[in-house]
C-alpha cells in the first residue's frame, strides 16, 4: 500500500472472494437477495463515482450485479483505514455458481468464457481508477 501511495499517490484496492448461492449459517439476513457479483463499498474508502462505475462496468458485461448484498464493506488495511482518503477499496464477491458445480467443485463449461469476462471487468476498473 505504501510503495503505491509513494508512486502515484493514490491506490486502489481490489478485494475479491466468492460465496456460495446458499445462506451460510453465520449470516444475519436469510433473505439477502444473493447477486452473481456482489460489489462491497466502504462510506469513507468508496468513493461514490468509483461505486457507480463498477456497478456500470458489471452490468455492461451482463452480470447480475448488486450493491451490498448479502455482504457489505471492503477490506482496507488498518494504518489507512478512515485515515487516508488517497487509499480507495472496493469489494467484488462472485457467487459460486456462476462459475462452479458447489457439489462437485468442478468448473463449469464456460468457466473460461466467464473468468475472461470477470477479468476484463476489473481490468477496466483498474484502468478508471488510475
Amino acid at each position: 500500500m505504501d510503495s503505491a501511495l509513494g508512486r502515484s499517490g493514490k491506490a486502489l484496492i481490489i478485494d475479491i472472494h466468492s460465496y456460495p448461492r446458499l445462506t451460510l449459517a453465520y449470516e444475519l439476513s436469510k433473505d439477502a437477495y444473493r447477486p452473481e457479483i456482489c460489489i462491497g463499498t466502504d462510506e469513507y474508502h468508496t468513493p461514490p463515482l468509483l461505486t457507480q462505475k463498477v456497478i456500470e462496468i458489471f452490468r455492461s458485461r451482463g452480470f447480475d450485479a448488486a450493491l451490498n448484498t448479502p455482504f457489505s464493506g471492503s477490506i482496507v488495511p488498518e494504518k489507512h483505514y478512515r485515515k487516508d482518503p488517497r487509499v480507495s477499496s472496493i469489494m467484488v464477491e462472485i457467487r459460486r455458481d456462476f462459475y462452479m458445480d458447489e457439489r462437485t467443485s468442478e468448473r463449469r463449461t464456460d468457466f473460461c468464457e466467464t473468468q475472461g469476462k470477470l477479468l476484463r471487468a476489473l481490468k477496466k476498473l483498474g484502468m478508471i481508477m488510475a
